[in-house]
């Protein structure tokens, strides 16, 4: 079977830059420093079960307004199938472009031209679970695109079968995300948002991003640490091997709280990081303990079955440990997810009812296409 991993979709991030031409060619470059050939990519892309497929798109094909994107499918019927959304070519570009560094937005008719495609892939492999990602810009398209397809289609909000992983995203403030944070926060469970802590563009000065996001510490600068070979070079194999999706509501939902294990391991690392007290006073303490707890969670959630009841008394304990309303506010949420997915993987098991049906739906209002 197929698998969909944070590896696989930072290799299919970085392989929709190499697209190119009237034809949508790939161009082969090869390896040089921390630049990964384009070959290599693909044989990582395939040996994962994953194929780029002829659905790809960039700025140089007749028509186009702007969009680079492609399409990567599974080699069985089960595996979510991929869109991955192209960032802008350099840094200057970036800075160029004044509504996107202070406002979180881009111009309408590339995000309306990155819908029409998820769209195009959604038709052509119905009923199937997707998940969009994308590195800077790219990340900024992606979470629209969710944003907007979550907001206007009920069937998905009751299946929750798109997922938006991002890489040092841009920020992003829409009308379709406010109405999502408004009738249903709980949506953005789907979202996660990846990023080095030096990063340039993920702290550009409007930092909303829609869903959890994980920050990674890393030496390298600014700029340095923007591009997806640096991100790729950074993240140790446990990140790369974090699997997306799942065959069902309760098993998805594992996956993705087996990422917030990780993700707040790491992001509690950067946040003391720097601070004066963190190595000689309670921010050092609270990391050992935090960091124990949560490497005996993901043992605990690794197990088949999964040992809930374990992780919540690791929960507990590190709780009743640990000083600070950061911490304790980590394991909270932390301890209040894993009682979400308990339910969900009984509800599943038992066969009492799908897990979608786990919480009630609250209607979030459609939107005119002219936002």
């Amino acid at each position: 079977m197929s698998k969909c991993t944070i590896g696989l979709l930072l290799n299919a991030a970085n392989l929709v830059y190499r697209i190119e031409g009237e034809n949508n060619d790939l161009r082969q470059d090869e390896s040089h420093g921390d630049y990964v050939a384009t070959q290599q990519l693909l044989q990582e892309v395939n040996s994962s079960g994953y194929s780029l497929t002829s659905d790809k798109t960039n700025p140089r094909v007749k028509n186009s307004k702007g969009l680079a994107a492609a399409c990567f499918a599974p080699n069985d019927e089960q595996s979510p199938v991929i869109i991955a959304f192209r960032g802008t070519d350099s840094l200057r570009d970036m800075y160029s472009n004044m509504n996107l560094t202070l406002m979180g937005m881009v111009e309408k008719n590339l995000r309306e031209e990155a819908f029409s495609f998820y769209t195009k892939i959604k038709n052509k492999y119905p009923g199937r679970e997707i998940v969009i990602t994308g590195h800077s810009l790219g990340g900024h398209l992606a979470q629209y695109v969710g944003a907007k397809a979550y907001a206007t289609e009920e069937n998905l909000r009751k299946e929750r079968s798109l997922h938006v992983r991002t890489f040092n995203t841009a920020p992003i403030d829409t009308l379709y995300g406010q109405l999502i944070l408004k009738n249903r926060p709980g949506i953005f469970a789907q979202f996660c948002n990846y990023r080095l802590d030096q990063d340039l563009v993920s702290r550009l000065p409007v930092q909303n991003y829609y869903g959890n996001t994980y920050s990674f510490s890393t030496s390298l600068g600014a700029i340095a640490s923007h591009p997806l070979r640096a991100m790729r070079k950074v993240y140790p194999d446990n990140i790369k091997n974090l699997e997306v999706g799942g065959i069902n509501v309760a098993h998805r939902d594992l996956n993705t709280l087996k990422e917030m294990v990780v993700g707040i391991k790491e992001t509690y690392a950067v946040h003391i990081k720097g601070q004066w007290f963190a190595k000689y006073r309670m921010g050092s303490k609270n990391k050992e303990i935090i960091d124990e707890a949560l490497n005996s969670i993901t043992e605990k959630l690794y197990e088949n079955p999964p040992d809930f009841s374990a992780a919540l008394n690791l929960v507990d304990s590190a709780k009743t440990r640990v000083s600070g309303p950061v911490s304790t506010s980590l394991l909270n949420l932390l301890e209040q997810e894993i009682n979400n997915v308990k339910e969900e993987y009984t509800l599943e098991n038992d066969k009492v009812k799908p897990a979608s049906e786990t919480m009630p739906e609250e209607p979030v209002q459609d939107i005119s296409p002219g936002f």
